[in-house]
């Protein structure tokens, strides 16, 4: 990846809130809309970090 010789956001195909956890789950375990990879993420710490600088 770091020569750049496969575009990983091809396999980034679902983000989900850290509040939308069971469903995310879901998607990843039942590859609903063929999801390969499920991230999460947490808007609270995001927001947090962005107030700290």
């Amino acid at each position: 990846m770091e020569q750049k010789r496969f575009d990983a956001t091809l396999i980034h195909t679902h983000t989900f809130d850290m509040s939308d956890l069971p469903e995310t789950i879901r998607y990843a375990k039942d590859r609903v809309e063929d999801a390969i990879k499920v991230v999460v993420t947490n808007k609270f710490t995001y927001a947090k970090d962005i107030a700290a600088e």
